[in-house]
């Protein structure tokens, strides 16, 4: 849609706005919804697996694992609980999907994926 109003959220030549296709004076400010984002985020990270800016993956079984961990006892100061892993059940709920994705399982992550993996 935004593209088809004028706009555009490419990174490398943003346009976050429009105008009126009839008063041409009247521009519009376009805005991501942040808390469908999250979710989005949250769901193409536990349907396949991403790449960092570095070209390293990114694998949901990273969070299964730091989960197996934690279960058995290993608390690394995040929220990671059973309703975040399996988080098919909890689709629509923002703060697990904003949990999952946060500092602190990131944080958490760097001390649990095997460094062998790329």
């Amino acid at each position: 849609m935004f593209t088809e109003l004028g706009a555009s959220t490419n990174v490398d030549n943003p346009k976050p706005h429009f105008t009126h296709p009839c008063e041409p004076r009247k521009v519009f400010t376009v805005t991501l919804d942040v808390c469908h984002m999250l979710k989005l985020i949250r769901n193409m990270l536990g349907m396949q697996n991403i790449f960092d800016g570095n070209d390293r993956i990114i694998k949901w079984e990273y969070i299964d694992h730091l989960f197996k961990l934690q279960e058995k006892g290993l608390r690394l100061g995040n929220k990671l609980k059973q309703e975040h892993v399996n988080w098919k059940k909890n689709i629509m709920k923002v703060c697990l999907a904003a949990q999952v994705i946060s500092g602190s399982i990131a944080d958490s992550l760097k001390y649990t994926v095997p460094k062998n993996t790329t």
